[in-house]
């Protein structure tokens, strides 16, 4: 069997799915932890100097002092990430800040809590917008503001507001740096793992293609061949396991050959017994089915006999009549009609004899002939025989035939000898009468072309018994008690059914329910 896969692909396949999974799920994690750590880290800063800043212009706000404030301002934009800071009074007015061109979005007086951080995008990157109170305690004593964002209580007086901008470019440009880092170790890590399991793919592997390549020279008939025991593990057991084997087929060949050496020279010895053998069987096969034929000619003697008596009857009669108008002395025109006229009857009534004498030679005949059949005029030339003792019998012969029905190759002499076994059963089966109905029609395919042609016998008689309906078949099998059959007659017909490539069984509804024998052969391939 081809291998299309090997087990040291798939191990190696495995674990190195295996580890670039766990190394990029853990190279996922890191980066995200280092994101937020240094997200986390840049918003507090900021939170911070916003804090700072609230907590030491309070007198610069009061005074709208702007050389204290923009000293201030300064002093903030020096620490880093810091891009633009903004101070305004309680209404949102710009009392400083450090850039004119910043987009103009001013808090107003809040109204409840302060949201102390915000996102925006300017010239494309992301800023985080944080905002604090600066407050003033009663009696214009200053204190400090410690929480970024929290409501004012009712004791402080919200004077102004500072707004700071932090910037994350600086935050992600280090994150690039932390994120090549991870992904040359990630990367690195991954090699050594690789190359470990390659290692110990290559040990397991290895042995076991050693093994297989000696199994194959085993199976060309090599039994030389033995296993390496490189190692004291379950592989070294299969190994010392297939040494063992291949000794025991070694000396289990030696036996069979000298066994097949005997047994040759008994075959030679026997072989043109079994070819005698299998000639006489032969030749009781062809006397079987022709003895079954007489059989049937015997059985339906009676019957031809008197079919053949009735025309043969009309011949002498119009025979005698014609020899009597010779003879009359005035022998005239009007003679000579009717003479013509009884020439007529016998012409017709020789044409019959000759159809019953050349059916009954075909049915008699012992014939291999297989060519192309209407199976319709094969039921026709048995019924000319069993015509006339159907009818004494008080059996109506009931016909319906597909009017296009499809070619079928076979013996004709043989399938006339089944349908007349089947025919004279059914009359059997029917002592007193009945009816006798036979159709043939084409069975189609899935594209709707005939694919076989089935013949239906159906009668009215005594039918088949479940019990006996898996047996009407064997040989010998009969339940005619009165030694009206051997038991051979269906068996035949089974055999020369079964050599046309064809089937036949049978069906009844049980005894006194009639029975149905059904025919079925391939059509002839156009």
């Amino acid at each position: 069997m081809k291998r299309n896969i090997g087990l040291g692909y798939k191990f190696i396949s495995f674990t190195t799915i295996l580890i670039i999974s766990v190394a990029s799920f853990y190279s996922f994690y890191l980066i995200n932890h280092e994101r937020n750590l240094l997200n986390d880290q840049l918003k507090k800063r900021g939170v911070s100097i916003t804090n700072w800043l609230a907590n030491n212009c309070q007198y610069g706000v009061l005074t709208e002092d702007k050389i204290i404030l923009t000293r201030f301002i300064k002093s903030a934009i020096l620490e880093k990430d810091v891009v633009y800071v903004g101070i305004t009074d309680a209404d949102g007015k710009f009392i400083a800040n450090n850039s004119a061109d910043k987009i103009s979005r001013y808090l107003k007086k809040p109204k409840g809590p302060v949201k102390d951080i915000k996102i925006d995008l300017i010239k494309g990157k992301l800023i985080y917008d944080i905002v604090a109170p600066i407050v003033l305690e009663p009696e214009g004593q200053i204190g400090a503001v410690t929480e970024v964002g929290a409501q004012a209580k009712p004791s402080l007086e919200i004077i102004g507001f500072v707004n700071i901008g932090i910037t994350t470019e600086n935050l992600n440009l280090e994150l690039a740096q932390i994120k090549r880092k991870i992904v040359v170790i990630t990367v690195f890590i991954t090699v050594i793992a690789l190359g470990i399991s390659l290692f110990f793919s290559n040990r397991i592997v290895r042995p076991v293609k050693e093994l297989l390549f000696i199994t194959q020279k085993v199976g060309e008939g090599d039994l030389t061949q033995k296993a390496r025991i490189i190692s004291s593990d379950e592989i070294g057991d299969l190994a010392d396991a297939f040494n063992n084997m291949t000794d025991e087929l070694k000396v289990s060949r030696d036996k069979i050959e000298n066994y097949s050496r005997t047994l040759e020279q008994r075959i030679k010895e026997r072989t043109k017994e079994l070819e005698e053998a299998n000639k006489e069987l032969r030749e009781t096969q062809a006397q079987l089915i022709q003895s079954a034929k007489m059989t049937a000619i015997g059985q339906l003697g009676a019957g031809i006999a008197h079919e053949l008596n009735n025309p043969m009857g009309g011949i002498m009669g119009y025979a005698q009549f014609m020899l009597q108008k010779i003879a009359k002395p005035n022998f005239g025109a009007e003679d000579f009609t009717t003479c013509k006229k009884y020439l007529q009857h016998i012409e017709i009534e020789a044409q019959r004899c000759k159809a019953i004498v050349e059916s009954l030679l075909n049915f008699s005949r012992r014939t291999k002939e297989v060519k192309p059949l209407n199976i319709k005029d094969v039921i026709e030339d048995t019924l000319i025989i069993m015509a006339h003792q159907l009818t004494l019998q008080n059996i109506e012969i009931v016909k319906q035939y597909e009017e296009h029905l499809a070619q079928v190759e076979g013996n004709p002499n043989q399938l006339q000898q089944v349908f007349t076994n089947i025919i004279l059963n059914a009359s059997q089966a029917m002592p007193k009468g009945g009816e006798l109905r036979i159709a043939a029609e084409n069975i189609l395919d899935g594209e709707g072309r005939a694919k076989e042609v089935e013949i239906r016998f159906t009668d009215t008689g005594c039918g088949i018994a479940p019990e006996h309906l898996s047996k009407i078949f064997d040989p010998f099998f009969t339940t005619k008690m009165d030694w009206k059959g051997t038991g051979l007659g269906l068996s035949i017909s089974y055999e020369i059914i079964e050599s046309h490539k064809g089937k036949i069984l049978a069906v009844s509804d049980g005894p006194g329910k009639g029975a149905t024998f059904i025919v079925k052969l391939p059509v002839l391939k156009g």
